[in-house]
């Protein structure tokens, strides 16, 4: 794929992420992981620089087109190939007359486009993103653990009283999609943020995924959260702030287990 990365100047979704007075769920992704990795990504002064992957800047750009399409303008440049001698004096002359932008390949604008008119076209999915606000970020102090906490939901559908959370990913269907789900932890997602709108005084009704996969036919597929998952996943982030409470408290930051693991056959095989 023809697609350009370069250092921006930093962004409010950047500032988000980088502000360690609360922590998110991707924050405590890494906590639950290995608290480790949290401070490698998030507190440790001498980190090498983060690289805003090809993949990254696309997933950026196709939330901003359906979520804050207002702003695409003002974040992204679509460019044509740059091909040929002086290719490379091309690009560089587009960066620098263009600070604080992601350049992103027309290949790529189309294929975003496609997605979000698959997206917009559902008989579902398309009206779950009108009467409401995105990327709007909450802050708030969890209860029960005293951790300062935060989330940016994708959007939240104040008729409908819903969170809507956009996913693009390679494969949509109803297996895949939920085995992915627990590999990237949606059902702690899904009560995180609702708590965290709940105290903000926003109650919501439903926690939504809106599914599409990043290939033609760009299918969409839409799926909620039940209580169950909401429980088990409440659960794992309690769990998950008291470890994190207790590591910010004593300024140390394990890895794994120091012990040997037996490496057990999977359930599916016995």
């Amino acid at each position: 794929m023809d697609f350009n990365i370069f250092y921006k100047v930093i962004s409010e979704n950047e500032k988000y992420h980088a502000d360690t007075t609360h922590i998110s769920k991707s924050g405590l992704d890494l906590i639950h992981k290995a608290p480790a990795k949290y401070y490698e990504r998030y507190l440790n002064p001498n980190k090498s620089p983060e690289k805003r992957t090809e993949y990254f800047v696309e997933g950026s750009a196709f939330h901003t087109i359906i979520l804050e399409p207002e702003l695409f303008k003002n974040e992204f440049v679509v460019h044509l190939p740059f091909k040929g001698e002086g290719s490379q004096k091309q690009k560089q002359q587009l960066i620098s007359m263009n600070p604080g932008k992601d350049i992103i390949s027309m290949e790529t604008y189309n294929k975003i486009n496609y997605m979000r008119d698959s997206v917009m076209n559902h008989p579902i999915a398309g009206e779950l993103f009108n009467n409401g606000f995105a990327e709007r970020v909450f802050k708030w102090i969890e209860p029960t653990t005293g951790v300062k906490c935060k989330c940016k939901p994708d959007f939240f559908n104040t008729q409908r009283k819903c969170i809507i959370d956009l996913k693009s990913t390679d494969d949509a269907s109803n297996g895949s999609f939920i085995r992915s789900s627990f590999k990237y932890r949606y059902h702690v997602q899904s009560p995180f943020y609702t708590d965290g709108l709940k105290n903000n005084g926003i109650d919501s009704d439903a926690f939504i995924f809106v599914a599409v996969e990043k290939e033609p036919p760009y299918l969409v597929n839409v799926f909620y959260s039940p209580k169950d998952s909401m429980d088990f996943g409440r659960e794992e982030y309690l769990n998950d702030l008291e470890i994190y409470k207790e590591c910010k408290l004593n300024n140390e930051w394990p890895g794994y287990d120091e012990t040997i693991t037996p490496l057990e056959l999977p359930g599916w095989i016995k």
